[in-house]
């Protein structure tokens, strides 16, 4: 299917629009010319106001009604279902349908992809990535996970054959995509609703990989064995990542400052280039270092890639400042999963040190809080207060009940000797949270669902 121009396309729908890749998606096709158009019944306002903006017509209602009459393609998120209106009606005319990742892969195959894969830390390394790029004068267009004020939102249409993209594992979306070069973060058991464990997800890694041709590149965490196992029998070249570990690259002498993190990145030949970067914590030294392998590994100089990943101030929901009040500070973070979860902590102490530390949680998907429930319980260690509330049940069906599940949760937690309690649901973790807090304290709300609307809730009762 031909993206470039809307030459045989006389109008696209999109189901699903309202979806922090969609909405970059839909924003690039109008950008292109197409007369867009889409639906999603839980669209949030500014992500609307964005899309009309932008003379793109968003509709909440999803029975098929809203697709028009002169629409030639249907591009649909991987969450809907199969009986979805949309999709129903689309079958129902014989419309052709694609969903967001073959949309994507059609995108990436007009230039020279650059895909980020792995279980964390995507957006993040995304962002690093088109800093580095831009400022070795090689401007990208892109399409990543969240929007970030600084690279002008979740899009970017760019100058050079560069194309940047997050390549999501889920439903193995990513084999959709056949990049020049990719990065991966690190393998974990991640999207169990749909994996059956992380044996399948290495396998399907190890397929996406395959597809990159012997002359592009793979770049890698050598501390992640899961990793290692997916680069088995690949044609391409290999670039290891480490952080004080041998690696064909690595990140040696962090140091965090009151502002910053630095390092030294150290390359195959031993030459060391001095990074700072504005982002906090090991992880983030981790997702630094693997932009500038990729960069470097395409021919970017280094020291112009090193200026480019100082530039990033931050991105929306990965430790994000939302507001100071009384002489406490408020933070929001998209943490979903164990690991993560230990990173934003270890970041947070890395800056804050000892300040006394409230996390209110929303465990995503119960499918994900059960089968990674011991890691959740452990996740919290260095926490001075947790505030579990009910699950988010994202395409979860049946199962558990998610008040339920938060409040063993929040149990399984103060097993693990951290203070905790369930606190329901996300008007009464507010009301909580704001109980609790005292001058000098930290307060960050954690979760891949709708926790994010806690934060200032919590600074109007403060």
């Amino acid at each position: 299917m031909d993206l470039r121009s809307p030459t045989d396309l006389e109008s696209l729908h999109l189901a699903g629009i309202g979806g922090s890749a969609m909405n970059g998606l839909a924003l690039i096709l109008a950008k292109r010319g197409f007369a867009v158009r889409g639906t999603d019944p839980g669209i949030a306002a500014d992500t609307r106001r964005l899309l009309e903006d932008a003379g793109i017509e968003v509709f909440r209602e999803q029975d098929g009604s809203r697709i028009a009459p002169a629409t030639g393609l249907v591009i649909a998120t991987a969450a809907l279902d199969h009986d979805n209106g949309d999709l129903a009606e689309a079958r129902r005319r014989g419309l052709p349908v694609l969903t967001y990742a073959q949309a994507l892969g059609a995108i990436m195959g007009e230039h020279r992809g650059i895909a980020v894969a792995g279980t964390h830390g995507k957006t993040t390394t995304s962002s690093l990535l088109i800093c580095a790029l831009r400022a070795a004068g090689a401007d990208p267009g892109f399409i990543i996970g969240s929007r970030v004020a600084q690279l002008g939102g979740s899009f970017g249409g760019g100058d050079s054959d560069w194309f940047v993209a997050e390549a999501c594992e889920y439903q193995r979306s990513f084999l959709n995509l056949a990049p020049r070069l990719a990065i991966v973060t690190g393998i974990e058991a991640d999207h169990l609703d749909y994996y059956e464990d992380l044996d399948d997800i290495v396998g399907a890694f190890s397929e996406f990989l395959r597809g990159i041709p012997s002359g592009g590149a793979v770049v890698y965490s050598a501390s992640c064995e899961a990793s290692a196992r997916a680069m088995t029998g690949l044609g391409c070249r290999k670039v290891s990542c480490g952080v004080d570990e041998p690696a064909d690259y690595q990140a040696r002498g962090i140091r965090t400052e009151a502002s910053s993190t630095a390092f030294e990145a150290v390359l195959p030949s031993g030459n060391a280039v001095p990074i700072e970067t504005r982002l906090f914590g090991r992880h983030n030294v981790h997702n630094a270092l693997m932009a500038f392998a990729a960069a470097h590994a395409i021919g970017m100089d280094p020291t112009l890639i090193a200026r480019g990943l100082g530039e990033l101030k931050g991105i929306s929901r990965r430790f994000e400042h939302i507001g100071t009040k009384n002489d406490i500070d408020i933070f929001d973070d998209y943490a979903h999963h164990p690991t993560e979860v230990r990173a934003m902590i270890e970041g947070a102490r890395s800056i804050f040190g000892n300040r006394r530390l409230v996390i209110a949680f929303q465990p995503h998907q119960i499918s994900r809080t059960n089968k990674l429930f011991c890691d959740f319980a452990e996740a919290f260690a260095g926490t001075d207060l947790v505030l579990v509330s009910d699950v988010y049940a994202a395409r979860d069906k049946g199962g558990e009940d998610g008040a339920l599940l938060g409040e063993r949760l929040a149990e399984a937690i103060r097993g693990r000797g951290v203070a905790a309690d369930h606190t329901g649901d996300l008007k009464s973790t507010a009301k909580r949270a704001s109980k609790e807090l005292r001058r000098g304290d930290l307060l960050v709300t954690v979760g891949a669902g709708t926790i994010t609307s806690v934060a200032p809730m919590v600074l109007d009762l403060i």
